[in-house]
Order: C-alpha cells, then structure tokens, then sequence
C-alpha cells in the first residue's frame, strides 16, 4: 500500500479540523430532537436508529468525492440493511467504490442470512439514534452519529467506516469519511404524503433523503490510499412495516428505478419510478420527485415553489441504450429464468410539470452489486434542462428493471438500434429503414400469452430482422444488436417468467 506524504496528512488533519467548526450562519434543524413535516414518527434521532417494531429497515449513503493526491473523482456507496421475518434474519451489508474517469469499480456485499441465531449476528444497531455496524469478514463495518466533546450527540453529523473485497477481482478496498450534513432531511413527497410510501406494492413505508454531505476522510482503491473531500451526495431511509419482499417473492415481481440527482444550481432531486412486471410493467404508485432546494435563508429554511410540497409524477423516460446483466459474476438469490437480462443504462427522463428534460449516462457500463435481485447502481453524469434552464449534474441511478421476457427483450432491441448513430448503418439499409424492420418484431410478441406469437416471431427474426442488422456497417454496434437478437431467440422458449 503506498504511504500518503506528509503535506497530505496535513491537509487531511486541516479539513478534518475545518470540518468540526460551526457554521457562520446557524442552522434552525441542526437539532435534536427534530420531527419532520409534522410526522412524529419522522423525529430524530430516534427514526435513524433501527425499527424494531417493524420488519425492515434500511440505511443508505452516497457522495461524490475527490481525491486530494491524484485530483481523481469518486463515487462511494454503502447500505446497511435490516429485515426480519419472525426469528429469521434476512441482513447483508454493502459498500461499492466507483472511479469516474475510468469507470473501474469495487464492489462487496456480506450477508447475515440464513439463520435465526440471537447470538451469532453480523448485525447490530442502537434503536434510539444512528448506530448500525455489520462484522463481516472483511472487517467492521459502522455508521454512527457523531459526539461532542461532552458526549452529546452531534446532530446530522457522522463518522462512517466501510471495508470490503471486490466480488470479482478480490481486491481489498475502503473508506472512512466524516459527514456533516448541510441540507435538512426531506420527507418523500413533502409537507403532503410527510415520508409515507408504497415501495414494491407496500404501502406505508417510510422514507426519507438528505442531500448535501460535506466529507471528508480517507479511500483505499485499487491499491492506493489518498484523503478525500466532498459536497455532493446524500444519505437516505427506508422503513418497512412488514419484509419489503413480501409482494415480490424473488425480487422480479416489481421493480424499480431511483435516480439521485445534484443539479449545478443547488438543488437536488430524488426521482423514483416503480414497476409492476405482473402487468405489463405499469407504472405503480409511489413514482414522483422530491425536491430538496438549496438553503436560501438565514435559517436554512428554502422558499418552495408550489410543486414543491407535493411529488410530481409526470415522469417519462426514452432509453437509449442497455447493458447486459454480468451473471458470471453477480448471482442472485434465487435463480434467474433466464442467463439473458437486460438493465436500462443511457436515457432521458421529461417532466412537463418541472419543465425538465435530463439525459443520464452511467460513467460504468455494468455498475452491478452482488444483491438479492438484479441490481445496478452506480454514478451517472446528468445535463439538460431543469425549470427551462440548463443544468448539468452528477448523481446515481439505482436500478431493479431487469428485462428477460421475449416482448421485452424486442423493446430492447428496437430502443438501441434506433438510438445508434446514423453513420454506423449502410446508404443501402439506412438507419430509418432498419429501425423499422426490427420494430416489426414487436407486434408479434406480448405479455399477454394470447397475443404471443413465437414461431410467428421467431420467422419474422430469421427472415427481415437479422438480415437487415447484418447491413450494418459499424462492426461493433452490429454484433452488439444481433447478441441482442440472439438473446430475443432464446427468451422464446422461456417457460416461467420469475
């Protein structure tokens, strides 16, 4: 491991310093006890500490840091997850690293399941402010709430400590931050819905954001270790009455996309949208945006417009292209019906209400973790328009949307070959005319086992969509759609769909 230089430590010692003097201008919220959007089971600290009279709880953080050696940018992610169903314990502990510049990750996840042991638990957390640990193998991991120099808590300030070893190349990685929070926590949904959610078909979940992280500590990656600062992230909190699961046995009933994203001017957004697979993948309920705006005020206390005390949902998305799910590395826990997934990677998301039109791009093409469910997560870099303006952002997009079903893969295919360049199809098979050919293959196939017709789909695929992807000239895009296609055959003898 190479040794950080003396200025370095210095600095590090600086900022850690830095990081622990007052504010010039107070912060109203920075308080304990606080009760949020008037829902008094949203009182803190209390409400960061574990549930127990609920089945599930869930911790999550994120930040943009800088490495202060290399000037490198980086993404760290980790959650510490709490479920029980009776006396069994369904836990696991997950922490990623991500750098921007060359999309290189790690990524470890430990798991406190199977069992009902009382006595032999990786988990352990306080139930009356933020104090969750997880011993896995590759060490201790923590979150805790802060102290003064009296011993008093230190409100919305934490110390976090987050070790693991890369799934696929075992690689030992960490990180250490100090966070003091500079946004007050927001409700999902504001003053109206005051943090109640149905996630996964479950309604009354509770859940909360906190954009606005100042960090600073330390990183390991990649066999290097350098200080770190940063402003951009948030940390979140879900808290579910009964196991979050429940209404989706293995994870491929309903899906979700989350999006966090830190706009340029200040303002940060928390966007969710959630799937029903057992119906067309519809739109369910709870899909919106949260609002956090930027403290405006002596106080801290921002000036919401109107739409921001409600949670606009007049969400749509344009995919641009897809990643392939890397299943040789990333199992799940219960066995997929189809080694073929697809995972939403490049698109665009409109919202008419807040005059917004944002394009993502993930900055790793594959960002998988090792969860129960198909799951990526991973940094994105964000530009467009937000309130008719332009802005650009860093952020996340989180994503369960895997896609395996004939009818599915076909939107797959017809979504990527119309979102490639123009000049990687021939003046002969012109990108119009392919894209139209391969969005035939659509009409053949349903989710709607009625309407399914695969020996009609499979003829139509041998007959015009292959042959007209094979004029595609660019070699790379043209072996990437017809691996698509090839996927497209295979799901045609899928039996079960989860």
């Amino acid at each position: 491991m190479k040794m950080l230089s003396i200025h370095s430590l210095i600095f590090a010692s600086l900022a850690w310093f830095l990081s622990r003097m007052p504010a010039t201008v107070a912060q109203s919220w920075k308080r304990y006890p606080f009760e949020l959007e008037g829902n008094p089971i949203l009182t803190f600290p209390k409400v960061e500490g574990a549930q127990y009279q609920y089945m599930g709880d869930s911790w999550f953080l994120t930040a943009e840091v800088q490495g202060q050696i290399t000037g490198k940018k980086y993404q760290i992610f980790t959650i510490f997850n709490r479920n029980y169903i009776s006396a069994v314990k369904l836990n696991f502990y997950q922490a990623s690293i991500f750098d921007y510049q060359t999309g290189a990750f790690n990524t470890y996840t430990s798991y406190d399941l199977p069992g009902t042991s009382l006595v032999d638990q990786k988990f352990a957390s306080s139930d009356d402010h933020l104090d969750v640990s997880f011993n896995a193998p590759e060490g201790k991991s923590f979150w805790n709430t802060s102290r003064t120099p009296a011993g008093a808590l230190d409100p919305f300030v934490y110390d976090l400590h987050c070790p693991g070893k890369d799934v696929v190349t075992e690689e030992s990685f960490s990180f250490s931050v100090h966070a003091n929070m500079q946004k007050k926590p927001v409700a999902f949904g504001a003053s109206v819905l005051r943090g109640f959610f149905t996630q996964f078909g479950q309604p009354n979940t509770l859940t909360y954001w906190q954009p606005g992280p100042s960090i600073n500590g330390s990183l390991s990656f990649k066999g290097f270790s350098e200080p770190i600062l940063g402003t951009r992230g948030h940390m979140d909190r879900q808290i579910f009455p009964l196991f979050p699961g429940i209404l989706s046995p293995t994870g491929r009933q309903r899906s979700h996309e989350w999006r966090q994203v830190n706009l340029d001017n200040g303002i940060d957004l928390s966007i969710w949208r959630q799937f029903d697979r057992l119906a067309n993948n519809s739109i369910t309920d709870t899909t919106g945006v949260t609002v956090s705006f930027p403290p405006s005020e002596p106080n801290g206390e921002p000036p919401p417009p109107l739409w921001a005390n409600g949670v606009p949902n007049d969400l749509t998305v344009e995919y641009i292209s897809y990643s392939k799910y890397p299943r040789q590395n990333f199992s799940t826990l219960f066995p997929p019906p189809s080694q073929n997934m697809y995972m939403p990677s490049a698109h665009i998301i409109r919202s008419a209400s807040l005059n917004m039109t944002l394009e993502a791009t993930y900055t790793t093409p594959a960002p998988a973790a090792k969860l129960p469910i198909e799951y990526y997560e991973g940094p994105a870099i964000w530009k467009g328009t937000f309130m008719g303006k332009p802005v650009s952002a860093t952020g996340i997009f989180e994503s369960s949307l895997a896609l395996y079903r004939d009818w599915e893969l076909a939107g797959v295919l017809s979504d990527s070959v119309a979102h490639l360049p123009k000049a990687g199809f021939s003046a002969q098979a012109p990108q119009d005319y392919v894209v139209k050919i391969v969005q035939g293959l659509q009409s053949f196939v349903s989710s709607d086992r009625v309407n399914d017709h695969r020996v009609e789909a499979s003829i139509y695929l041998d007959m015009r969509v292959v042959p007209a992807l094979n004029t595609m000239t660019d070699q790379k895009q043209r072996e990437n759609m017809l691996e698509i296609a090839a996927d497209f055959r295979s799901s045609l003898t899928l039996v079960g769909e989860f």
